[in-house]
Protein backbone atom coordinates (compact mmCIF):
# COMPACT_ATOMS: atom_id res chain seq x y z
CA UNK A 1 0.00 0.00 0.00
CA UNK A 2 1.66 3.57 -0.96
CA UNK A 3 2.21 5.65 1.85
CA UNK A 4 -0.32 8.36 2.27
CA UNK A 5 2.28 11.19 1.53
CA UNK A 6 3.01 9.54 -2.28
CA UNK A 7 -1.01 9.18 -2.44
CA UNK A 8 -0.57 12.93 -1.72
CA UNK A 9 2.08 13.71 -4.44
CA UNK A 10 0.70 11.80 -7.02
CA UNK A 11 -2.56 13.40 -7.15
CA UNK A 12 -1.14 17.13 -6.75
CA UNK A 13 0.64 16.11 -9.60
CA UNK A 14 -2.14 14.71 -11.34
CA UNK A 15 -3.96 18.12 -10.52
CA UNK A 16 -1.33 19.70 -12.61
CA UNK A 17 -1.20 17.38 -15.80
CA UNK A 18 -5.02 16.32 -16.12
CA UNK A 19 -6.45 19.33 -16.74
CA UNK A 20 -5.63 19.93 -20.13
CA UNK A 21 -8.23 18.53 -22.75
CA UNK A 22 -7.20 15.26 -23.62
CA UNK A 23 -7.39 13.87 -27.14
CA UNK A 24 -9.04 17.26 -28.51
CA UNK A 25 -11.39 16.63 -31.64
CA UNK A 26 -13.28 19.42 -33.37
CA UNK A 27 -16.45 17.26 -32.92
CA UNK A 28 -19.42 18.77 -31.13
CA UNK A 29 -22.64 17.02 -29.45
CA UNK A 30 -25.33 17.34 -32.41
CA UNK A 31 -27.99 18.75 -30.38
CA UNK A 32 -27.92 22.41 -29.16
CA UNK A 33 -28.60 23.82 -25.76
CA UNK A 34 -30.86 26.10 -24.46
CA UNK A 35 -29.79 29.30 -22.61
CA UNK A 36 -31.47 31.43 -19.76
CA UNK A 37 -31.70 35.40 -19.64
CA UNK A 38 -28.65 36.96 -20.14
CA UNK A 39 -26.07 36.25 -17.38
CA UNK A 40 -28.02 33.62 -16.02
CA UNK A 41 -26.29 29.69 -15.74
CA UNK A 42 -27.32 27.95 -18.50
CA UNK A 43 -29.49 24.77 -17.91
CA UNK A 44 -29.43 21.51 -20.26
CA UNK A 45 -32.06 21.23 -22.15
CA UNK A 46 -33.54 17.23 -22.25
CA UNK A 47 -33.12 14.90 -25.26
CA UNK A 48 -35.38 11.51 -25.37
CA UNK A 49 -33.89 8.46 -27.24
CA UNK A 50 -36.12 5.37 -27.34
CA UNK A 51 -37.73 4.90 -23.63
CA UNK A 52 -35.07 7.45 -21.88
CA UNK A 53 -34.49 11.10 -21.47
CA UNK A 54 -30.76 12.70 -21.46
CA UNK A 55 -29.84 16.18 -20.73
CA UNK A 56 -28.16 17.64 -23.72
CA UNK A 57 -24.95 19.31 -23.53
CA UNK A 58 -24.35 22.72 -24.42
CA UNK A 59 -22.90 22.89 -27.49
CA UNK A 60 -21.15 25.79 -26.00
CA UNK A 61 -19.22 23.52 -23.38
CA UNK A 62 -15.49 22.37 -25.01
CA UNK A 63 -14.70 18.59 -25.96
CA UNK A 64 -12.11 16.39 -24.09
CA UNK A 65 -11.80 12.89 -25.00
CA UNK A 66 -13.42 11.33 -27.95
CA UNK A 67 -12.56 7.11 -26.97
CA UNK A 68 -14.56 4.96 -29.80
CA UNK A 69 -14.20 1.02 -29.25
CA UNK A 70 -16.80 -1.56 -30.75
CA UNK A 71 -19.52 0.33 -32.27
CA UNK A 72 -19.14 2.77 -29.04
CA UNK A 73 -18.24 6.49 -28.92
CA UNK A 74 -18.09 8.40 -25.80
CA UNK A 75 -17.15 11.96 -25.45
CA UNK A 76 -16.62 14.24 -22.18
CA UNK A 77 -16.61 17.48 -21.96
CA UNK A 78 -15.62 20.67 -20.21
CA UNK A 79 -16.88 24.01 -19.54
CA UNK A 80 -16.64 26.10 -22.76
CA UNK A 81 -18.40 29.41 -21.61
CA UNK A 82 -19.02 31.50 -18.76
CA UNK A 83 -22.29 29.51 -17.31
CA UNK A 84 -21.67 26.32 -18.56
CA UNK A 85 -21.83 23.01 -16.12
CA UNK A 86 -18.46 22.71 -15.38
CA UNK A 87 -18.38 18.51 -16.76
CA UNK A 88 -20.42 16.94 -18.97
CA UNK A 89 -20.29 13.03 -21.33
CA UNK A 90 -21.93 11.34 -23.28
CA UNK A 91 -21.90 7.70 -24.92
CA UNK A 92 -23.09 7.07 -28.42
CA UNK A 93 -23.70 3.54 -30.44
CA UNK A 94 -24.14 3.95 -34.26
CA UNK A 95 -23.99 7.86 -33.36
CA UNK A 96 -27.05 7.31 -31.73
CA UNK A 97 -26.55 8.90 -27.97
CA UNK A 98 -27.89 6.26 -25.46
CA UNK A 99 -26.84 7.91 -22.11
CA UNK A 100 -25.92 11.67 -21.31
CA UNK A 101 -24.90 13.04 -18.05
CA UNK A 102 -24.08 17.01 -17.44
CA UNK A 103 -23.17 18.46 -13.77
CA UNK A 104 -21.68 21.15 -11.97
CA UNK A 105 -20.33 18.63 -9.18
CA UNK A 106 -17.05 18.35 -10.67
CA UNK A 107 -13.80 19.42 -12.59
CA UNK A 108 -13.28 16.49 -14.80
CA UNK A 109 -15.28 13.54 -16.23
CA UNK A 110 -12.46 11.03 -17.96
CA UNK A 111 -13.18 7.67 -19.46
CA UNK A 112 -11.17 4.74 -17.35
CA UNK A 113 -8.28 6.25 -15.29
CA UNK A 114 -8.29 9.87 -14.35
CA UNK A 115 -4.65 10.14 -15.86
CA UNK A 116 -4.65 8.33 -19.91
CA UNK A 117 -1.06 7.59 -18.97
CA UNK A 118 -2.17 5.12 -15.86
CA UNK A 119 -1.31 1.53 -16.43
CA UNK A 120 -4.45 0.77 -14.90
CA UNK A 121 -6.61 1.82 -17.77
CA UNK A 122 -5.29 -1.75 -19.37
CA UNK A 123 -7.48 -3.17 -16.58
CA UNK A 124 -10.28 -1.25 -17.26
CA UNK A 125 -10.42 -0.42 -21.44
CA UNK A 126 -13.56 0.44 -22.59
CA UNK A 127 -15.67 -2.03 -23.95
CA UNK A 128 -13.82 -4.42 -21.33
CA UNK A 129 -16.01 -6.66 -19.00
CA UNK A 130 -15.57 -6.24 -15.65
CA UNK A 131 -17.78 -7.55 -13.68
CA UNK A 132 -18.15 -11.12 -15.12
CA UNK A 133 -21.68 -10.35 -16.29
CA UNK A 134 -20.92 -10.89 -20.05
CA UNK A 135 -21.69 -7.65 -21.22
CA UNK A 136 -19.15 -4.88 -21.89
CA UNK A 137 -18.67 -1.88 -19.55
CA UNK A 138 -17.72 1.79 -19.25
CA UNK A 139 -15.66 3.17 -16.37
CA UNK A 140 -15.87 6.98 -15.93
CA UNK A 141 -13.92 8.54 -13.39
CA UNK A 142 -14.84 11.74 -11.52
CA UNK A 143 -12.84 14.56 -10.09
CA UNK A 144 -14.08 17.02 -8.10
CA UNK A 145 -10.23 18.98 -8.57
CA UNK A 146 -8.35 19.65 -5.67
CA UNK A 147 -5.05 18.04 -4.21
CA UNK A 148 -6.37 15.34 -2.83
CA UNK A 149 -10.20 14.99 -3.41
CA UNK A 150 -12.22 13.67 -4.50
CA UNK A 151 -12.41 10.74 -6.57
CA UNK A 152 -15.05 8.89 -7.80
CA UNK A 153 -15.51 5.45 -10.26
CA UNK A 154 -19.38 5.20 -11.93
CA UNK A 155 -19.07 1.58 -13.67
CA UNK A 156 -21.82 1.12 -16.40
CA UNK A 157 -23.06 -1.53 -18.32
CA UNK A 158 -23.05 -1.02 -22.11
CA UNK A 159 -26.44 -2.50 -24.49
CA UNK A 160 -28.65 -0.76 -26.31
CA UNK A 161 -29.48 1.07 -22.90
CA UNK A 162 -26.82 2.06 -20.81
CA UNK A 163 -26.94 1.31 -17.48
CA UNK A 164 -25.15 2.27 -14.00
CA UNK A 165 -23.86 -0.54 -11.95
CA UNK A 166 -21.64 0.61 -9.98
CA UNK A 167 -20.31 4.02 -8.15
CA UNK A 168 -17.19 3.43 -5.97
CA UNK A 169 -16.00 6.58 -3.77
CA UNK A 170 -12.12 6.22 -3.90
CA UNK A 171 -11.92 9.72 -1.93
CA UNK A 172 -8.40 10.66 -1.46
CA UNK A 173 -7.34 7.81 -3.85
CA UNK A 174 -3.90 8.30 -5.89
CA UNK A 175 -5.34 6.08 -9.13
CA UNK A 176 -6.72 2.75 -10.70
CA UNK A 177 -5.89 -0.24 -8.91
CA UNK A 178 -7.78 -3.29 -9.83
CA UNK A 179 -6.91 -7.31 -8.87
CA UNK A 180 -7.95 -10.01 -11.67
CA UNK A 181 -10.21 -12.97 -10.52
CA UNK A 182 -10.20 -16.00 -12.35
CA UNK A 183 -13.90 -15.97 -13.62
CA UNK A 184 -13.00 -12.18 -15.15
CA UNK A 185 -14.14 -9.64 -13.12
CA UNK A 186 -11.57 -6.88 -12.16
CA UNK A 187 -11.85 -6.25 -8.15
CA UNK A 188 -11.14 -2.14 -7.40
CA UNK A 189 -8.11 -1.72 -4.81
CA UNK A 190 -9.15 1.30 -3.08
CA UNK A 191 -7.68 2.99 0.68
CA UNK A 192 -10.27 3.42 3.53
CA UNK A 193 -9.72 7.25 4.60
CA UNK A 194 -12.02 6.60 7.89
CA UNK A 195 -8.58 8.10 9.71
CA UNK A 196 -7.58 10.78 7.43
CA UNK A 197 -6.71 14.13 9.48
CA UNK A 198 -7.69 11.79 12.35
CA UNK A 199 -5.26 13.33 15.13
CA UNK A 200 -2.64 13.37 12.50
CA UNK A 201 -2.12 15.88 9.00
CA UNK A 202 -3.58 14.41 5.67
CA UNK A 203 0.14 14.00 4.85
CA UNK A 204 0.43 10.84 7.76
CA UNK A 205 -2.81 9.72 7.96
CA UNK A 206 -2.97 5.96 7.79
CA UNK A 207 -5.55 4.65 5.14
CA UNK A 208 -5.61 1.15 4.55
CA UNK A 209 -6.45 -1.06 1.58
CA UNK A 210 -10.13 -2.54 0.70
CA UNK A 211 -11.04 -4.68 -1.97
CA UNK A 212 -14.20 -4.29 -4.00
CA UNK A 213 -15.47 -6.99 -6.16
CA UNK A 214 -19.17 -7.21 -8.17
CA UNK A 215 -21.47 -9.34 -6.84
CA UNK A 216 -25.29 -9.69 -6.79
CA UNK A 217 -25.65 -6.50 -8.84
CA UNK A 218 -23.40 -4.41 -7.04
CA UNK A 219 -19.68 -3.64 -5.52
CA UNK A 220 -19.08 -5.59 -1.73
CA UNK A 221 -16.04 -5.56 0.08
CA UNK A 222 -14.56 -8.80 -0.92
CA UNK A 223 -13.02 -9.77 2.55
CA UNK A 224 -12.37 -13.40 1.35
CA UNK A 225 -9.70 -11.48 -0.26
CA UNK A 226 -8.27 -9.41 2.27
CA UNK A 227 -8.24 -11.68 5.14
CA UNK A 228 -4.34 -13.01 5.42
CA UNK A 229 -2.48 -15.35 7.23
CA UNK A 230 -1.89 -14.26 10.94
CA UNK A 231 1.94 -13.36 11.86
CA UNK A 232 3.89 -15.58 13.62
CA UNK A 233 5.00 -15.10 17.05
CA UNK A 234 7.96 -13.70 15.99
CA UNK A 235 6.69 -11.56 13.26
CA UNK A 236 4.53 -9.95 15.46
CA UNK A 237 7.01 -9.36 18.23
CA UNK A 238 9.13 -7.65 15.99
CA UNK A 239 5.99 -5.32 15.02
CA UNK A 240 4.94 -4.78 19.09
CA UNK A 241 8.86 -3.58 19.19
CA UNK A 242 8.33 -1.53 16.23
CA UNK A 243 5.71 0.11 17.73
CA UNK A 244 8.00 0.97 20.72
CA UNK A 245 10.03 3.05 18.74
CA UNK A 246 7.28 5.04 17.35
CA UNK A 247 7.94 8.92 18.09
CA UNK A 248 5.68 10.17 20.41
CA UNK A 249 3.14 12.88 20.08
CA UNK A 250 3.15 16.10 23.12
CA UNK A 251 1.32 13.87 25.42
CA UNK A 252 3.80 11.49 24.92
CA UNK A 253 1.35 8.86 23.11
CA UNK A 254 2.12 7.30 19.66
CA UNK A 255 2.09 8.68 16.22
CA UNK A 256 -0.13 8.06 13.37
CA UNK A 257 2.69 5.04 12.29
CA UNK A 258 1.07 3.29 15.29
CA UNK A 259 -2.47 2.99 15.01
CA UNK A 260 -1.47 2.49 10.87
CA UNK A 261 -0.14 -0.85 12.21
CA UNK A 262 -3.03 -1.79 14.14
CA UNK A 263 -5.46 -0.81 10.80
CA UNK A 264 -3.33 -3.10 9.05
CA UNK A 265 -3.90 -6.18 11.51
CA UNK A 266 -7.69 -5.12 11.51
CA UNK A 267 -8.23 -4.97 7.50
CA UNK A 268 -6.19 -8.30 7.48
CA UNK A 269 -8.46 -9.88 9.89
CA UNK A 270 -6.56 -9.96 12.93
CA UNK A 271 -8.32 -7.32 14.89
CA UNK A 272 -7.89 -9.21 18.29
CA UNK A 273 -3.94 -8.65 17.53
CA UNK A 274 -4.13 -5.15 16.74
CA UNK A 275 -5.79 -4.83 20.59
CA UNK A 276 -2.66 -7.25 21.71
CA UNK A 277 0.12 -4.95 19.89
CA UNK A 278 -1.40 -1.90 21.58
CA UNK A 279 -1.32 -3.55 25.18
CA UNK A 280 2.26 -4.24 23.98
CA UNK A 281 3.36 -1.08 22.25
CA UNK A 282 1.62 1.34 24.40
CA UNK A 283 4.78 3.55 25.97
CA UNK A 284 4.65 3.37 29.72
CA UNK A 285 4.61 7.33 30.12
CA UNK A 286 1.56 7.73 28.14
CA UNK A 287 -1.35 7.40 30.60
CA UNK A 288 -4.64 7.14 27.93
CA UNK A 289 -4.38 4.22 26.41
CA UNK A 290 -7.77 3.59 26.90
CA UNK A 291 -8.77 6.88 25.58
CA UNK A 292 -7.02 6.56 22.78
CA UNK A 293 -8.43 2.58 22.06
CA UNK A 294 -12.23 4.02 23.01
CA UNK A 295 -11.70 7.01 20.61
CA UNK A 296 -10.13 5.03 17.76
CA UNK A 297 -12.24 2.28 17.96
CA UNK A 298 -15.30 4.78 17.50
CA UNK A 299 -13.69 6.12 14.56
CA UNK A 300 -13.05 2.75 13.09
CA UNK A 301 -17.16 2.25 13.30
CA UNK A 302 -17.79 5.49 11.21
CA UNK A 303 -15.87 3.28 8.30
CA UNK A 304 -17.89 2.83 5.22
CA UNK A 305 -16.80 -0.46 5.41
CA UNK A 306 -17.59 -0.83 9.00
CA UNK A 307 -19.83 -3.82 8.96
CA UNK A 308 -17.93 -6.16 6.49
CA UNK A 309 -14.72 -5.27 8.61
CA UNK A 310 -16.99 -6.27 11.95
CA UNK A 311 -17.84 -9.31 9.71
CA UNK A 312 -14.37 -10.54 8.97
CA UNK A 313 -12.89 -9.91 12.23
CA UNK A 314 -15.50 -11.28 14.41
CA UNK A 315 -16.11 -8.25 16.30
Amino acid sequence: MKTPAACFLLLFAASATNLPHLLAQTNQPAQPSETTDRGAAKQPSRARTGNQTFPTIPSSMALGQDVKFEGYEVRTYRAGEHGDPSQAFEVLKGGRRVYSRVDDDGMKYSVGCLNKNDPGNRDIRPGKDITGEGKPNLVIADWTGGAHCCLTYYIFELDDQVREVGRIDARHGEGCRFRKEREGKVDFLINDWTFAYWNAPFAFSPAPQVILRYQAGSYHVAADLMVKPAPSPGEFQQLVEKGRRIPRSGDGSPASKFWGIMLDLIYSGHANLAWKFCDGAWPSSAESKQEFLRSSKSQLSTSPYWEAIKAMNGL
